[in-house]
């Protein structure tokens, strides 16, 4: 006997997250919409999560659980997963992180009426202490909408990123027949970003966006588990290719307006800053800078009229296009200082 298609499939790659690991699978298994499954992808933990994960799928067979021999990276676990997926509708959900209980039956009425290709949600950025004592949240939000006109959705991808909330998987749900139709998966060269990358791919094959100001989701940023103040040799380079995609999307629709510029090239600035920020005590700063400044995007950038925006962005625009280096790495090391010094102030900052 064929066994029923569950409604959503929920893949969760994990890698040495024992202490939060329960909390996490717990929020899935117990939602009040219970037509699921969980693969769980274990990236060959050193610590207890495989055998955290094991004890819960011996106990309940909505979970699929798979182990890589060898540690493989988040891409390439999160395709192992892919191809083990048999639900109508996707999404992730990170083993650090935990989503509220009612999640999947707020999206299911969405689905159910609606032939929905692709489902973004609201979350909640919680920063926490080095103890996991909560010290400052935030609401991640936009607005409730349904569109099918591929200008309007663009448009919006380019809001949700301002927030930002497009590049992330955690908050979204695909239609499975649109990733498994096109063959779609992460790219396993990717050292960061391959989940904007993916959400770009897959954006190409919809025809309608649906998005919900519920916010379902608890987005975990911890002290002492974060990537935001380690160097990144080639930071840069990666993340402008979240930019070049943007424009990319625009372009192909024709559709870089004055304020789809201004609203992409704000991004690039926040992007200009952390890779100096992250390269402060490297031998080649001059030379970083030096190689940005002479990259075509800055002169792009330093075209681009940001009548308008807010006067923190404001700051840091007339920074790097006017101020000399020496002013430039002042501006950023003070951000530096208050971003290690002080997370929280510089977290709400950022907010």
């Amino acid at each position: 006997m064929k066994e029923k298609q569950p409604f959503f499939s929920i893949i969760m790659p994990v890698f040495n997250t024992e202490k939060y690991l329960s909390k996490a699978i717990d929020s899935v298994l117990k939602q009040t919409f219970t037509d699921i499954e969980l693969i769980i992808i274990d990236d060959n933990s050193s610590d207890k999560s495989y055998t955290i994960c094991k004890n819960y799928a011996d106990k309940d067979n909505r979970i699929k659980l798979l182990r890589n021999d060898i540690n493989l990276g988040v891409a390439k676990s999160r395709n192992k997963a892919l191809d083990n997926i048999a639900g109508i509708y996707l999404t992730f959900v990170d083993s650090d992180d935990y989503v509220e209980l009612d999640l999947l039956k707020s999206v299911y009425n969405k689905l159910i009426n609606n032939k929905i290709d692709l489902l973004k949600y609201s979350c909640k950025e919680e920063y926490v202490g080095k103890k996991d004592d909560l010290k400052y949240s935030k609401i991640c939000q936009m607005e409730n909408c349904f569109l099918e006109d591929r200008i309007k959705i663009q448009k919006q991808i380019l809001d949700m990123e301002k927030i930002p909330l497009f590049g992330y998987l955690w908050n979204s749900f695909y239609k499975v027949d649109i990733i498994k139709t096109n063959n779609l998966f992460f790219d396993e060269n990717c050292i960061v970003n391959e989940d904007f990358s993916f959400n770009v791919k897959y954006v190409s094959y919809i025809k309608n966006l649906c998005c919900m100001n519920f916010c379902g989701y608890h987005y975990m940023k911890r002290e002492n588990n974060s990537l935001s103040t380690k160097k990144q040799d080639r930071y840069y380079e990666l993340h402008i290719m979240k930019i070049k995609l943007c424009l990319d999307v625009c372009n192909k629709l024709d559709n870089l307006t004055d304020e789809n510029k201004k609203i992409i090239f704000w991004m690039y600035t926040r992007y200009v800053y952390s890779a100096i920020e992250r390269n402060l005590d490297a031998g080649n700063l001059k030379q970083i800078i030096s190689d940005i400044k002479n990259d075509s995007l800055y002169k792009q950038f330093l075209a681009v009229n940001f009548e308008g925006i807010n006067k923190k962005a404001k700051v840091m625009i007339y920074c790097l296009k006017y101020a000399n280096n020496n002013i430039l790495l002042l501006l950023i090391k003070f951000i530096s200082l208050v971003k290690k010094s002080f997370p929280i102030i510089f977290a709400k900052f950022k907010g």
